[in-house]
């Protein structure tokens, strides 16, 4: 009740003042100099941009069988508490890698490129999905047996790398190329070269959410993967600590750049 007063107390002192002034004004135009911010009453363009911008964080589980995604609404009644500001879901997920020295291709960062050169003809074995926070960086339609889309991040970490054969060991350099996407085989199946695997359904319910937030003006779409257990319950502490030794039974080249062919 007080605080009625002290608007129609306000409404009386303003229009007293345009009339002594004589500045013509619409009641439109008293309406949003009175209740301009005011929950419920209807914001000009310049307040509506401020209240733009959801946010989607994805937390892969210890155990990387599970992702918790939070998604942060974008409208503004969200964030003026008229409606739920967030939807959080869940969706199965696994990290199990193929275990190769020759058939996973190397995606070298581009100092490791301006390193070691043409990279394009090197392998490499793969690793669970580096330990970080890691930005969405693209969501991309695919049409193969990795789709319906792909959800690419910045994520980097560090890989054996080996010539076409496998069997000679160049070192251990950083590697990129990692994302969250599906695959048509059996979920229970599946291996990826160090990617996220996701269902299919699951895969469109992610991508939908990242594209809406981003066409509504969403800041920040980032997935963070913590230390934790592997499928067979090894600890995935981060794949940056790991020494760059060569595995046994095979040729080591430590640190140096393979001889191009």
């Amino acid at each position: 009740m007080r605080k009625l007063l002290f608007i129609l107390l306000g409404a009386t002192i303003i229009a007293a003042a345009y009339a002594e002034t004589g500045l013509a004004e619409t009641s439109a135009t008293l309406e949003d100099a009175l209740f301009r911010g005011i929950p419920g009453v209807a914001m000009d363009d310049a307040e509506l941009a401020g209240y733009l911008g959801g946010d989607v964080y994805m937390e892969l589980s210890e155990k990387r069988n599970r992702i918790k995604v939070t998604v942060t609404s974008t409208d503004p009644e969200a964030k003026l508490g008229l409606i739920p500001k967030r939807e959080v879901f869940y969706v199965d997920a696994h990290n199990r890698v193929v275990t190769t020295t020759a058939a996973a291709p190397y995606f070298a960062t581009a100092a490791e490129k301006k390193r070691l050169g043409n990279t394009s003809d090197m392998r490499s074995t793969p690793e669970p999905f580096p330990v970080g926070a890691w930005n969405i960086t693209s969501v991309g339609i695919r049409s193969d047996e990795y789709g319906p889309n792909i959800i690419r991040t910045d994520a980097v970490g560090k890989v054996n790398v080996y010539d076409t054969t496998g069997k000679d060991f160049y070192g251990r350099y950083d590697d990129t190329g990692y994302a969250i996407h599906s695959n048509v085989k059996p979920f229970s199946e599946s291996k990826s070269w160090g990617c996220v695997i996701v269902r299919q359904a699951d895969n469109e319910r992610i991508a939908q959410a990242i594209r809406e937030d981003r066409q509504a003006g969403g800041r920040i779409q980032r997935f963070i993967v913590r230390g934790g257990f592997d499928a067979e319950g090894d600890t995935i502490r981060g794949v940056r600590s790991r020494k760059d030794a060569a595995p046994r039974g095979v040729r080591s080249r430590k640190d140096a750049a393979p001889v191009r062919r």
